[in-house]
């Protein structure tokens, strides 16, 4: 009987799948950034995201423990929010510039700008 229910909880634990970001999502940023608001399209690993001016912008996304990080490619920009956020239809982010190093030790970045992507339908 031990036996059956550490294989049940050893079951419960190993399948268990990670919640990944996809579909498409609205990108709003804060009143005077909003010139750079844009439709992305997730992947589970990558991302694009089509500019007002038509340019598009490609990245990857990273899991880490509890957050998740948009970094584009060719800037020292990422965004980041929440890994439990991911379950809502509206997540919160910031982005955060890193070549700007708050602490020497430590590439943190300065949060120069927040946002939030709303869920397409």
């Amino acid at each position: 009987m031990k036996s059956i229910c550490y294989l049940i909880c050893i079951l419960f634990f190993t399948n268990q799948q990670e919640i990944k970001i996809k579909g498409k999502y609205e990108m709003q940023y804060e009143q005077k950034f909003k010139s750079q608001n844009c439709v992305v399209d997730f992947g589970s690993k990558t991302y694009k995201r089509k500019l007002a001016d038509g340019k598009i912008v490609k990245g990857s996304v990273k899991y880490s423990d509890n957050i998740v990080l948009l970094t584009d490619e060719g800037t020292f920009l990422q965004m980041e929010f929440y890994q439990d956020e991911l379950q809502k239809d509206t997540i919160y982010f910031k982005t955060k510039d890193l070549k700007v190093e708050e602490d020497k030790n430590k590439k943190t970045g300065i949060v120069i700008y927040s946002g939030k992507l709303i869920k397409l339908k």
